[in-house]
């Protein structure tokens, strides 16, 4: 996680709003995260715990401006 310039290891209940996750393959995500960035060209999550879908979603980098 980066906070204040520092990459930081936290436990998932400390990440805030704002806070910068980085996450590499095969790693759960923390928290409700926005992708701001992609070194692969795909990105699937597994979602099933939260939705109850069976297959893995693509995921995207795009803008919210």
């Amino acid at each position: 996680m980066l906070r204040e310039s520092k990459w930081l290891n936290i436990d998932s209940e400390e990440l805030v709003p704002g806070d910068i996750v980085e996450v590499s393959a095969g790693e759960k995500v923390p928290a409700d995260i926005r992708l701001l960035e992609l070194k692969t060209a795909i990105i699937k999550v597994d979602q099933s715990a939260f939705t109850g879908e069976t297959e893995p979603k693509n995921k995207y980098v795009e803008s919210i401006l």
